[in-house]
C-alpha cells in the first residue's frame, strides 16, 4: 500500500473522494458521495432497521458514514467526511468516544478503512450548508421505502431545497462542498 502524500494524491486526484452525510431521529439516514472533482456524485437514503435503535444524534451521525465507507469503492485514498455533527466529527478526528454503543461503531469505521487502506478526515460544516444530505435523511421514507439511491442530478431540485448547477459543481451555494 502507497504512503499517501500530496505528490500522490496530485497525480491520482481520484483517491481523494467526499461524503457528505446526515442523520434524522424519525426518518434515517442519507449521503452523497463520490470523488472530489466529479460532477454528478451518487447519493444513498435509508430508514432506520428494525433493529437499529436511533440512540443519538452523534451515533446516527456515525451510522452515516459507517454505511458510506461499507459501499465505498475508494481503495488506498483520502476520505473526507463533511457533517454538521460538530460532536461527530470530533470522534472521528481524535478517535474517541464517550458511549460504548459509539466506540463500537467508530472502531468499525477504523477497521474498514484500515482493510480499505483509507485515511478518514472529519470537516464539521454549519446545518444551513448540509441541506442535501439533510433531505437524504428523509428521502426513503418520504418515498415508503426501505432504501433509494441513485446520482444527484437526477433528484428532483424542487423537492430537495438544493440548487444543482453542474456548470458550478454546487450542491449548495453556502455549502463547503461547492466548487466554482
Amino acid at each position: 500500500m502507497p504512503i499517501l502524500n500530496s505528490a500522490v494524491l496530485e497525480a491520482n486526484p481520484n483517491r481523494i473522494h467526499c461524503c457528505a452525510s446526515d442523520a434524522s431521529g424519525p426518518d434515517g439516514v442519507g449521503y452523497f458521495t463520490g470523488v472530489w472533482s466529479e460532477d454528478n456524485p451518487v447519493y444513498f437514503s435509508r430508514q432506520w432497521y428494525l433493529e437499529e435503535p436511533f440512540l443519538s444524534s452523534t451515533n446516527g451521525e456515525l451510522k452515516g458514514l459507517a454505511d458510506c465507507i461499507n459501499r465505498t469503492t475508494l481503495r488506498n485514498g483520502v476520505l473526507i467526511w463533511l457533517t454538521d455533527s460538530m460532536s461527530a466529527a470530533y470522534v472521528v478526528n481524535k478517535g474517541t468516544c464517550r458511549t460504548w454503543e459509539d466506540t463500537r461503531l467508530v472502531t468499525h469505521i477504523f477497521e474498514r478503512a484500515d482493510e480499505l487502506g483509507i485515511q478518514i478526515f472529519a470537516i464539521w460544516i454549519p446545518r444551513e450548508a448540509n441541506t442535501l444530505a439533510d433531505y437524504l435523511s428523509h428521502l426513503a421514507t418520504l418515498s415508503h421505502r426501505k432504501e433509494v439511491s441513485g446520482f444527484v442530478q437526477d433528484l428532483n431540485e424542487e423537492e430537495a431545497g438544493i440548487p444543482y448547477s453542474t456548470s458550478e459543481r454546487a450542491y449548495n451555494s453556502d455549502a463547503a462542498y461547492t466548487r466554482a
